[in-house]
């Protein structure tokens, strides 16, 4: 994906998340072929259990349904990207980088999420913060890849660590420079998500490649007749690949999936402020070397209330040269890092 490609992809997946995705009338057979096609392209990609490339993410507002107090938004527009992603799926682990060859600044290991804590706040997350103009994101700090020179991960899960209810700075970036929260651990009870920030890991994205719609598969096509967002969407890919416009569906993403890892999904997308009312998903792939999958971009809605939503996009550019590790590290120790209890304290942690 080229930069020049990228803004493009923000907003043509932004017109397919607010509207939909535009079918044709094609036959049914056919659209079963295509899904068919997207189906072995995953099989190929993951048979050998890792999967790395580059990630993009943007964040959208939506326009609110009445007038909006003066002000800053509170979830704001943002974009970063590449990021070098790594995922493991033998082990359920996922890393994201700031930088080709960098250090992971986000870890991805079962129900819990580790963000890297940076290494100057006051001057580092403050800043970058106070330019958005709007409410926290971790997505400002991925782009800026402020990693500290401290600790890197180290063996072992979270186990019991000590909470930081008055602040992380309270305890040393040093000592223990990672955030860590356990999904599984919110109580199925809650309702109040985050909006704005990259927190789903790209193994679950590429997941939702699994639950492609028949019915919703289209082909991108190169010409003018395929409209603004059409020609957008394909500007992703290099020519002559084959590209398709399509639905994800959650509940069939997670065929085979037990039931607890079914609610840990679930807490998932609560915390990050995806309706569980719509867990179907438009976005678009493409396929690579080999009838591989060369890429995948999901549209999630991201809803604090009627009034404030958001079109938060994640796309993987697969087997991109991007200095991404071939295996993600280890889950930070429990002597690396500072437990969270929810999403926003992780969120406003990492980024105050």
């Amino acid at each position: 994906m080229t930069t020049s490609a990228r803004p493009q992809l923000v907003k043509a997946l932004a017109v397919a998340g607010a509207a939909g995705v535009a079918m044709s009338g094609c036959g049914l057979a056919a659209r079963q072929a295509r899904a068919d096609v997207i189906s072995a392209a995953l099989a190929r990609t993951t048979a050998t259990g890792q999967v790395s490339g580059v990630l993009y993410t943007a964040v959208v507002p939506l326009p609110p349904r009445r007038p909006a107090p003066p002000g800053p938004g509170r979830i704001a527009a943002a974009q970063a990207g590449p990021l070098p992603f790594t995922i493991d799926l033998s082990s359920g682990r996922s890393a994201v980088s700031g930088t080709p060859g960098g250090p992971a600044q986000l870890i991805f290991s079962g129900n819990w999420m580790y963000e890297r804590r940076p290494a100057n706040p006051s001057a580092g997350a403050a800043a970058l913060l106070a330019s958005t103009g709007a409410a926290p994101s971790n997505i400002p700090l991925l782009k800026a890849a402020a990693v500290p020179a401290g600790p890197g991960a180290g063996a072992g899960g979270a186990g019991s660590a000590p909470t930081a209810p008055t602040g992380y700075q309270a305890v040393s970036v040093q000592s223990r420079p990672w955030l860590a929260l356990d999904y599984g651990a919110l109580s199925s009870r809650n309702r109040t998500g985050e909006a704005g920030s990259l927190a789903i890991s790209p193994t679950l994205v590429l997941r939702l490649a699994s639950g492609v719609l028949t019915g919703s598969v289209e082909p991108i096509s190169s010409d003018r007749s395929a409209g603004a967002s059409g020609r957008a969407l394909r500007a992703l890919v290099p020519p002559g690949t084959t590209a398709y416009r399509a639905n994800f569906g959650l509940d069939k993403a997670e065929k085979g999936l037990t039931d607890a890892q079914k609610q840990a999904v679930a807490k998932i997308m609560t915390a990050n402020a995806v309706p569980g009312s719509t867990p179907v998903f438009p976005g678009a792939v493409w396929l690579g070397p080999g009838g591989t999958l060369g890429g995948l971009s999901v549209v999630m809605t991201q809803r604090l209330d009627p009034d404030t939503q958001a079109l938060l996009i994640v796309s993987l550019v697969i087997g991109s040269s991007a200095g991404a590790a071939s295996v993600p590290p280890p889950a930070p120790g429990p002597q690396q890092v500072v437990t969270v209890s929810s999403l926003g304290d992780l969120i406003h942690e990492v980024a105050p």
